[in-house]
């Protein structure tokens, strides 16, 4: 990260997490190296039906699920979303640079802000154990 970008991105850490005053508090259990997730501990526990939306019609899936109250996970749902091309991380980082969003609050409940360039090279290059993360406060206001 270059100085202004580890600058921002420090003062915003601080602001937002200041009980975590101490260089090293960030990345005190390492986390993100030693937390590893076994495939074989998720299989033992999910018990979900899966279903291919592209293989079970609508009537099918209201007789056989819906009206029954069966739970299952619907696969291949989101395939043809226009979301899948336009939210990347690379576009979002060149539409939104210079726009500045929520990644946390201050002790006093005001809103931390860092711009989306650098929040993107700062989500590049993270490591921390309970890391930043960006969320638009007005979402679900009406």
């Amino acid at each position: 990260m270059d100085r202004r970008t580890k600058s921002r991105v420090k003062e915003a850490k601080r602001r937002a997490r200041s009980e975590l005053h101490e260089k090293h508090a960030w990345r005190m259990m390492n986390c993100a190296n030693s937390f590893r997730v076994h495939p074989e501990d998720i299989k033992s526990r999910d018990v979900l039906e899966r279903i291919d939306i592209n293989q079970v019609s609508e009537k099918e899936f209201i007789d056989v699920y819906e009206k029954n109250y069966r739970p299952v996970v619907i696969q291949n749902a989101q395939t043809t979303w226009v979301a899948n091309d336009k939210w990347t991380v690379e576009r979002l980082e060149k539409k939104y640079r210079n726009q500045s969003f929520k990644c946390g609050e201050d002790d006093k409940g005001n809103s931390v802000r860092l711009k989306m360039k650098y929040f993107v090279t700062y989500m590049k290059h993270n490591s921390d154990d309970s890391p930043l993360y960006i969320f638009d406060s007005n979402f679900g206001e009406f």
